[in-house]
Order: C-alpha cells, then structure tokens, then sequence
C-alpha cells in the first residue's frame, strides 16, 4: 500500500510541477526607446535577446516614443524628428518587437504611457481640445480614439 501511495504521490507532484510550467508567464519590460532616437545596436541585441528568450508577454514601459518637435523644451536641431515620423519609427519598432518575441494572439503586450507619449495628449488638450478622444464613425464607447498611441502605432490586432 505504501509504494501504492507514494506512486500517487509521485504523480501528483509530477503534475502539479506541469501546471505550474504550463500557466508559466516570461514578461520582458522595456523602456525609453525614445523613438526616432533608437540606438540601433542596442535594439538588434534586444531583437536578439528577444528570439532566444521568446516571452508571453513584453511590457512597454513608457517613453517608446520621443516626439521632440511637440515637447516643451527648446528645440535641438540635433534631435528634431516629426510627429508622424516619431509614430511610424515607434510602429516599426513595436512591430519587431512583437516579431522577435514571436507574440501570438493569447500572449500579452502592454503599453504604459510615459511622460514623452503625454506630449501628444497634452498638445491636442492646450491646442485642439475639440480632437481629443475623436473616433470612428459609429464606434463603441470602449473604442479608443483615432489619435490613441495604440490605434497610431496599430498595437492590437
């Protein structure tokens, strides 16, 4: 009876450790991209890092996206980028994020909005209050608005 048991015992540790393996989540979190501003090197071993690594998950953690010709400080020639280049450089790099990491429809992928990506917010409240939050035609409530980061950087879908 006693190797009876522990043979269930056996068992039961054994599929325990598979179901605590199978509901395992591997999240990377990012930051401070700074996009157009990518340094390029970094971004390849990240790619890299992200191929071998293949997580469930990347967090964005704010600041992906510079948009220096809406910030607050003086401008810098050096650093002078558009806001629909900031947003198409800041869309292909989500997008090899999303590729490197091999993310499919059940993992996650989570954008935290940093104090760069507020610019954009802030200049259509101070400048053009009437745009803020502006939708598709005949969309949900829960729908995001057009100039959303997610839509402008086609995070979904």
């Amino acid at each position: 009876k006693n190797t009876k048991k522990q043979n269930t015992n056996t068992q039961n540790t054994k599929k325990k450790k598979l179901a605590l393996q199978s509901n395992t989540k591997t999240l990377v979190l990012l930051g401070d991209y700074q996009a157009p501003f990518i340094n390029d090197k970094l971004h390849e071993l990240t790619l890299r890092f992200l191929e071998d690594l293949k997580p469930t998950g990347l967090v964005l953690m704010g600041d992906i996206i510079d948009f220096p010709n809406i910030s607050r400080h003086r401008p810098d020639d050096k650093f002078f980028a558009t806001v629909q280049e900031s947003i198409d450089i800041g869309y292909r790099l989500c997008r090899e994020l999303k590729e490197a990491a091999k993310l499919t429809a059940n993992d996650e992928l989570v954008f935290l909005v940093g104090n760069h990506e507020i610019r954009l917010h802030r200049i259509l409240l101070d400048k053009l209050p009437q745009l803020f939050g502006i939708k598709k035609a005949d969309v949900g409530e829960e729908d995001k608005s057009v100039l959303h980061l997610a839509n402008l950087l086609r995070l979904s879908g």
